[in-house]
């Protein structure tokens, strides 16, 4: 797995920037590592504005 590659689409979602070229040049498992990130990411955030803890 090539993480520089999710770490470009990270860093271009971050700046505002358009990640689609970056997103086509990433592997069928890049991209789900990359939306696993992301659910766990939105759990996390859920889980705090809920004020309970996320339990991984």
């Amino acid at each position: 797995m090539d993480y520089t590659k999710i770490v470009k689409v990270l860093s271009l979602a971050a700046t505002g920037n358009s990640i689609d070229a970056a997103l086509d040049e990433m592997s069928k498992k890049e991209l789900e590592y990359l939306l696993e990130l992301c659910q766990e990411e939105k759990a996390r955030r859920q889980a705090s504005k809920n004020g309970g803890a996320c339990n991984d």
